[in-house]
Parts: structure tokens; sequence; C-alpha cells
């Protein structure tokens, strides 16, 4: 085939002659894939705002998962700094120095070393000084638990 024959095909012409072969003359369709005139040019604009639209809907599914990945970072490295033991020590050297003097079903008494005849009572489920919640008591055994800890109070050795 000629180049003239390709171009007859991809044109859709009707007729393609090949020289050297014997036989009736068959018609022929171009190809199906490529077309010519007015309607390919609106198809081709068609296909490429089609594919212009996926790249930018691409674009805005990365760049949200992006900034959900670097705020996710983000919020990680400030648990980290929040937790760190120096800040943790600087929160604790604050606190007024406490102990738990006296134990019971209904919550704990504590002295604060600033006011140690006048106890202050934490009931179950608030908060002790140090910020943690005091969840259950053990008056029988003289243990108090918090969701991080379990302590035993010893007798004062005075």
């Amino acid at each position: 085939m000629s180049s003239l024959d390709w171009t007859r095909a991809l044109l859709r012409g009707d007729v393609i002659e090949l020289p050297g072969f014997a036989g009736p003359v068959i018609a022929a369709r171009g190809v199906p894939w490529i077309r010519f005139g007015p309607d390919a040019a609106d198809a081709v604009a068609l296909n490429s705002n089609s594919i212009a639209s996926r790249i930018r809907m691409r674009t805005v599914v990365m760049l949200a998962v992006a900034c959900a990945i670097a705020a996710f970072a983000l919020g990680s490295l400030f648990q980290i700094h929040r937790g760190s033991s120096a800040l943790e020590q600087r929160r604790m050297s604050t606190l007024p120095s406490w102990k738990v003097v006296q134990i019971d079903s209904e919550g704990v008494s504590i002295a604060l070393q600033d006011a140690p005849d006048r106890p202050l009572r934490v009931l179950l489920g608030k908060t002790l000084p140090n910020g943690e919640l005091l969840l259950q008591t053990d008056p029988t055994r003289r243990i108090y638990r918090t969701p991080s800890t379990s302590v035993l109070v010893r007798e004062d050795a005075n």
C-alpha cells in the first residue's frame, strides 16, 4: 500500500487499489478511531476537556491528601513537644506539693504543703492537684487509682 492508499483509508475512502491482486473490487471503511472533518474537532475538544478535568480533580485530591498528611505530621510534632519531659517537669514544678493523708470510699483527703492543717477533699470522679482524675479508692488497702496509675498510701511515720 502506498501513502496515497493510507490517506484514502484514513479519509474513509470507498476504494483502495492494491496493485498485483486480481479479483473483484472490495469496499472498505476507514480506520474507525481516527476521524477527520468538522465533527472531529468537537470530539478532540471534548476529550481534551475531559482529560483536563480529570487532571484537575486528581490534583485537588492529591493536594487534599498532602494537606491531611502535613496536618497529621504537625499535630504529632506538637504532641511530642508538648509531652516532652522538660515541659512536664516545668509544669509539675509549678504545682503545690501535696500528699494524700486519708482514703475513704467517697474519695481522698489531701494535705497541701502550704496548709497541712486544712486538708482538701477530692471526691471520686474529680481531679487531683496533678490534673489526674480520681477513679477509684480502696480504703482497706489504702489505694487510690487514676487513669495512669494505682497509688499505695503508706502511714505517716511521725
